[in-house]
C-alpha cells in the first residue's frame, strides 16, 4: 500500500515522469494499477512491444484516497507516540 501512496504523492506534487514504461524509475505495474482503479488518469500508448503511460495525473478520487491514507498514517504515528510516552518509565 505504501508504494501506491508514494506514487499518488508524486502525482499530487506533479513529480511523476511525463512517460512511464517498464524501464522507468517509477513502477509501471503500480501506475497501471492506479490507472485502472481511476486514481490516476493518463494515455496508454502502444509503441511496438513497449507500452507507455503518457502524462499520468492524479484524479479527484485519487486525491481523496491519498488524503485518507495520509490522515490514517498520521493518526497511527500520533497514537504510537502517545502510547510510547504513556508506557515510558518515569524518570
Amino acid at each position: 500500500m505504501k508504494e501506491y501512496v508514494d506514487i499518488l504523492t508524486l502525482a499530487a506534487d506533479r513529480l511523476l515522469p511525463k512517460t512511464i514504461d517498464s524501464g522507468s524509475s517509477v513502477s509501471y505495474r503500480l501506475v497501471m494499477d492506479l490507472l485502472k482503479e481511476g486514481f490516476l488518469s493518463g494515455v496508454i500508448d502502444h509503441k511496438g512491444r513497449n507500452t507507455l503511460i503518457v502524462n499520468p495525473t492524479i484524479t479527484w478520487p485519487g486525491r481523496r484516497f491519498l488524503t485518507e491514507q495520509l490522515r490514517f498514517r498520521y493518526q497511527n504515528m500520533a497514537m504510537r507516540r502517545a502510547l510510547g510516552q504513556a508506557l515510558a518509565p518515569a524518570v
